[in-house]
């Protein structure tokens, strides 16, 4: 399991030759440390944000009580996890346009539009909190800013290639289920649904893969995250979808250390979307 010690700069000697990467979410904080010149050398850790407190304040009073994360990274990725993102395709490249979009749907003027342009022709807009960007810009000055979803889509978008079967790959984590579905080659949806219990996590699986033109008799339900969830949600699945299988994992997670299953997903496969 992750460790809760604070993340202080002895841990690291060349932090140049290693990548930061964080999913920041409202109530909780997800880093991993790792270098691609060392097997088994991550360092992971999951902080629960400080429970009363504004989340942008608890966020940077997290940062500053743990002083590695402010070290000279080789890259930094910082992934935002907000329920706000929508796609469109990557022609709309103007930026008041792409902001238009989004206050459209989340009228709100403390949130900043920020786009992930992905490998599938699709462009990720996503409203975040405007104090949050800010901060993360000033504090990471090289550092990217990603959708986890975005993430998502990038890796397995290129690796859905194999056979003539579509993909729906569902991340399955309490309370909640990820989706990121591929047909013929293009990207059908990418989406996440509040699923409190199993049998909610299976209607959402159903009932996505048939509104993205995915069929239940010939294509595939692809489950990952959390093994508790995926035993107790495969066998709600296979009497109505033909193919019910688990997600591979890269043989590049396992060389990073024990606690890289316990880390999120989407954090261990940057360096494989690049």
């Amino acid at each position: 399991m992750a460790s809760h010690e604070p993340l202080t700069k002895d841990l690291v000697a060349k932090p140049q030759l290693w990548r930061l990467a964080m999913r920041v979410g409202q109530q909780a904080v997800d880093v991993a440390i790792n270098t691609p010149l060392e097997d088994h050398a991550l360092i992971y850790r999951h902080f629960d944000l400080e429970p009363g407190m504004e989340p942008l304040a608890a966020f940077e009073d997290l940062i500053y009580d743990n002083p590695l994360l402010l070290s000279d990274f080789d890259k930094v990725d910082i992934l935002i996890d907000t329920p706000r993102f929508t796609l469109v395709p990557s022609e709309v490249r103007s930026d008041d346009v792409r902001a238009d979009i989004v206050q459209a749907i989340w009228p709100d003027p403390a949130l900043t539009t920020l786009a992930q342009d992905l490998p599938t022709g699709d462009t990720l807009l996503m409203a975040a909190d405007s104090g949050l960007v800010s901060f993360i810009r000033r504090t990471f000055l090289e550092g990217r800013i990603h959708h986890p979803i975005g993430v998502l889509a990038t890796y397995f978008s290129a690796r859905s290639g194999q056979g003539n079967a579509s993909k729906l790959f569902c991340r399955l984590r309490p309370g909640a289920v990820d989706m990121v579905g591929m047909a013929q080659g293009r990207l059908a949806v990418a989406t996440s649904a509040e699923a409190p219990t199993p049998d909610d996590m299976a209607y959402f699986i159903l009932a996505t893969a048939q509104t993205c033109g995915l069929s239940l008799d010939a294509d595939e339900l692809c489950l990952y995250g959390d093994a508790d969830l995926r035993e107790q949600v495969a066998p709600l699945l296979r009497p109505l979808a033909r193919y019910v299988m688990p997600v591979i994992f890269p043989s590049e997670i396992f060389k990073a250390g024990k606690d890289a299953l316990q880390a999120p997903f989407e954090l261990m496969i940057l360096p494989l979307c690049e």
